[in-house]
């Protein structure tokens, strides 16, 4: 008997493991890149991007959902519409032109494009105000 809950308690941890130690990597490189977000809808599902831009056009992503299949599959749209695009054209993208690129997305999953959006917007919008922040004068003027 004690054999056995020791298997369990083993096999448990390692499962922990297989699920816990991928999705902290994923979020360490998702915050080191150019700007990221993470959104989490009234569904309680929570998505994260990262962005890396080069040229003023974005580069690289990497994401990352932690919610249903559905959710996975418009952050991953959203990204790959993101791609080669400025964060003004980025925050351009929406609900529909996922649900457009996707075709047959269940109504009762129509939040998980909302959702999307919202996150590869707030990334966008994270960027430019970086970018805002490093074009002004921060000198320190003597009086």
């Amino acid at each position: 008997m004690f054999n056995i809950f020791l298997i369990l308690i083993v096999l448990f941890i390692v499962i922990a493991l297989l699920f816990f130690v991928p999705t902290q990597l994923k979020m360490k490189k998702i915050k080191s890149m150019d700007s990221s977000s993470s959104v989490t809808g009234t569904c309680h599902d929570t998505m994260n991007i990262g962005f890396d831009f080069k040229d003023g056009k974005l580069n690289k992503t990497s994401f990352f959902a932690d919610g249903c299949e559905y959710s996975k599959l418009c952050l991953t749209v959203a990204s790959n519409l993101s791609y080669g695009k400025t964060p003004e054209e980025i925050q351009k993208i929406d609900q529909k032109s996922i649900m457009k690129d996707i075709k047959g997305l269940p109504e009762d999953h129509f939040h998980c494009a909302k959702l999307a959006a919202r996150t590869v917007y707030v990334a966008a919008e994270g960027y430019k105000n970086d970018q805002n922040f490093v074009k002004e004068d921060h000198s320190v003027k003597k009086a």
